[in-house]
């Protein structure tokens, strides 16, 4: 793992952002964990658990863009940029597991009908809660606008997403005052929300995992070097987490020497680059065209 002085070395490192959203939602879940447990607050405690996922979620991409900023080496020859993936796919596990304990805890509360008021201090303590959530998506998709780093805003719409569930947590502990049950069902309602989260989280890093690509993007590269005069046998695709690896074979005409064979190769190369901005190397091989 890099060393603190190579990360700070890092102009707009999204690292460092995600370790501050980390912070955040880490003081929102003990804030609420604290509440929710001090005062008997189910709903509170649930949405403790969800923030605790949140700052595990970002902790674990903070791990992975560390991971990400490797060189590439002989025997990682596209870079590390999957760790990202592979830990936002350990995540996604982790959602699932603590999901499934809230489910039984608030089950069991339904089923033995366990209900409590809330005190009214928790409508205070949420409405804290709710605008420290919005200090980290305003963060979160500020940084996005200078980065343009898409976990940043896939974060930033977690984040946003989240001020929408505080404002739930307010409305049902102001509900549970007058109609106690309301709680329990609410924070199956938030586990239902976890559990979409983490199906997310699951299908988006096996994409990138397991080198998913946009079928689409081939028949683009091709298009556009055909356009080019230059006739196309063959382009696939590798998915190296940050975008493309384009592995191609072109035709040129049979009287080109080395020199110029080599000439147009490049050529390829540059422009296919300048024109899809996913596509992060080009290798072109190159055939006689016997009817050039």
């Amino acid at each position: 793992m890099g060393s603190n002085k190579d990360r700070a070395s890092r102009v707009g490192d999204p690292s460092k952002i995600i370790m501050n959203a980390a912070y955040l939602a880490l003081s929102v879940s003990i804030i609420e964990m604290a509440t929710g447990l001090g005062l008997g607050i189910i709903v509170l405690e649930a949405d403790g658990l969800h923030t605790s996922i949140d700052a595990v979620i970002l902790l674990s991409l903070y791990v992975g863009f560390d991971m990400a900023f490797r060189p590439a080496d002989v025997d990682h020859p596209f870079g590390h940029y999957k760790y990202k993936y592979l830990a936002m796919y350990t995540v996604a596990l982790i959602i699932i597991g603590a999901t499934m304990a809230l489910i039984y805890e608030a089950s069991s509360d339904i089923i033995n009908k366990s209900f409590e008021r809330p005190p009214q201090v928790a409508i205070y303590v949420v409405a804290a809660v709710m605008a420290l959530v919005a200090s980290r998506a305003i963060y979160l998709f500020m940084s996005y606008g200078r980065l343009k780093e898409p976990v940043l805003l896939l974060e930033a719409k977690h984040a946003a997403a989240d001020i929408v569930d505080s404002a739930l947590v307010i409305t049902t502990v102001v509900a549970s005052m007058y109609v106690p049950f309301i709680e329990p069902i609410a924070a199956l309602a938030i586990s239902s929300y976890l559990l979409y989260l983490a199906g997310n989280y699951i299908k988006e890093s096996m994409n990138t995992l397991l080198d998913r690509v946009d079928p689409s993007l081939s028949q683009r590269i091709i298009d556009y070097v055909n356009g080019m005069g230059i006739s196309v046998s063959d382009v696939r695709l590798k998915n190296v987490g940050n975008g493309y690896v384009v592995d191609m074979i072109i035709k040129v005409p049979s009287k080109y020497t080395i020199g110029e064979a080599h000439d147009a190769a490049s050529t390829v190369e540059s422009s296919v680059k300048r024109r899809f901005p996913s596509v992060r190397g080009v290798v072109v091989h190159m055939e006689p065209d016997q009817a050039a």
